[in-house]
């Protein structure tokens, strides 16, 4: 008897899913790693819908602040707060769903165990997807479940989003065989983008240390570093408040890891910037 034509993906699947979460256990920099992963994972479910989102824009944002609005005219900068708003109800659904989000999500979770059972929690998950799906419900609340599944499951210990939102793109087959097997594809490449990010992290944080270059004996740079690594976007008074230092010193700090290409400035702004 031949393999279901998903087979061999979904053992693919199956290998760099416990390979990526190997080699997250225990990395210092696990938190910048759900930080970028969930920017890039509301980055392509943006895309799917046609939105063209700067996630840079959204963190600011979601720090209480308002980024320069960057475009060649009313339109295009109308375009950019416009993205930026679904951007942000997307964050919602993945980090802090609001009282209706949270029962949207609820409902897809119970969904998720009732259908699931008897395929594995891999394909038993895909194939629920698309019974959702062909129920006409909508994309986000499953999604968002998702996370929580792969975690209940024991499948992914970090809490990365990982949908396979890309196999939704228009043209993909709706027949359930051949659109699980474009799913499992997607998902593996959210899979190998997130270990690429975990290689990219922990490179950026050993090459920061280097670049500190020859620093006093008592200097806060490393400890401002590994802060980075744990908190990836940071403001001058809140790096000068874990570090214990002044906040002329933190800005000092921060402007010499500018000059030296560790860190970068996202909101464009004169003060209160990121």
């Amino acid at each position: 008897m031949a393999a279901p034509p998903f087979a061999e993906r979904l053992t693919q699947f199956s290998l760099e899913l416990g390979r990526l979460d190997q080699a997250l256990r225990g990395a210092s920099v696990v938190p910048a790693v759900i930080f970028r992963q969930r920017l890039a994972a509301i980055q392509r479910y943006c895309a799917v819908y046609g939105w063209v989102i700067d996630p840079w824009y959204l963190v600011a944002e979601l720090h209480g602040l308002v980024p320069k609005v960057v475009g060649q005219d009313s339109f295009e900068r109308g375009t950019t707060v416009d993205a930026a708003s679904y951007a942000f109800t997307l964050w919602r659904w993945y980090a802090h769903p609001d009282e209706a989000q949270a029962s949207a999500i609820a409902e897809a979770e119970a969904f998720l165990s009732e259908q699931s059972s008897g395929w594995g929690p891999i394909l038993g998950a895909g194939i629920t997807f698309h019974r959702w799906l062909e129920s006409g419900r909508p994309r986000a609340p499953f999604c968002a479940a998702l996370g929580r599944y792969w975690h209940s499951h024991d499948i992914l210990r970090t809490p990365l989003i990982l949908t396979g939102i890309e196999s939704l793109t228009p043209g993909t087959p709706w027949e359930i065989e051949p659109w699980v097997c474009w799913w499992l594809d997607a998902l593996l490449a959210e899979v190998r983008e997130a270990h690429d990010l975990l290689r990219q992290l922990e490179r950026a944080r050993r090459q920061a240390l280097e670049r500190c270059g020859a620093q006093r004996r008592h200097s806060r740079a490393p400890q401002a570093i590994n802060v980075l690594a744990i908190q990836p976007l940071v403001s001058a008074s809140m790096l000068a408040d874990r570090l214990g230092m002044s906040l002329k010193s933190a800005l000092q700090l921060l402007s010499v890891f500018q000059d030296r290409g560790i860190v970068a400035e996202v909101t464009h702004r004169a003060a209160h910037r990121l």
